[in-house]
């Protein structure tokens, strides 16, 4: 999952957001996304494709 929260931060700084942003992007809390960003918290596969969603950009994939 490091990864993981690493790919978010990158994606938000080469867009330019904010942790600000990003929380408004996916209507949570600002404290809730600076648990995911700082690797306390667990994603599921729907919030992962809602991050997704909101970023416009692919996080993971999964090889057949």
């Amino acid at each position: 999952y490091t990864t993981l929260f690493r790919s978010i931060s990158e994606i938000l700084k080469a867009k330019g957001l904010t942790q600000k942003d990003f929380a408004r992007l996916l209507n949570k809390r600002d404290s809730e996304i600076s648990k995911w960003l700082t690797g306390r918290h667990n994603f599921t596969t729907q919030t992962i494709a809602r991050i997704e969603t909101a970023l416009g950009s692919k996080l993971i994939s999964i090889a057949h």
